[in-house]
């Protein structure tokens, strides 16, 4: 099973218990977690989930929210901010809508499993995308070609 994962890491911790969970369920199932994407304007958010990729020793394609606007208005320190402090990342992410686009467009039809934790607005903004270098196709036309579940 192929998964992609919109995640809106960042002031709360279900985002990284999910994370966990999958992680584990890839090293006792046969799952291949494609892409993680953090629909938050947070870049934090990307260094967290690199954070949790690299303890579960996993490498996979992280994306963020590079446009402004989107939960990036927390006063408080998240543990996003204090994992992100603590913890080595590389900064080699890719914007979320180039994320999706790229690990959609490297699978099969029906391929993918699509999995949504919080809002949806990111996912709007891919849906909406053109033609780019990873494929001709809407985003919408990607992700009806490539997609077989949404949950």
């Amino acid at each position: 099973m192929k998964i992609i994962v919109d995640t809106d890491i960042g002031n709360d911790c279900d985002d990284a218990g999910a994370l966990a969970i999958l992680h584990n369920l890839k090293n006792e199932k046969n799952i291949e977690i494609l892409a993680i994407l953090s629909s938050t304007s947070l870049i934090e958010g990307a260094y967290c989930t690199e954070a949790i990729n690299n303890y579960y020793k996993h490498d996979c394609l992280i994306g963020y929210n590079d446009k402004k606007g989107y939960f990036d208005h927390y006063k408080k320190k998240t543990y996003t901010q204090i994992v992100a402090d603590k913890f080595f990342h590389n900064n080699s992410y890719l914007s979320y809508i180039k994320a999706f686009r790229k690990s959609l467009a490297s699978v099969n039809d029906n391929e993918v499993t699509f999995i949504i934790i919080g809002p949806m607005h990111a996912l709007k903004m891919a849906l909406d995308s053109s033609e780019d270098e990873y494929s001709k196709l809407k985003g919408i036309e990607l992700f009806n070609q490539k997609v077989k579940d949404v949950y």
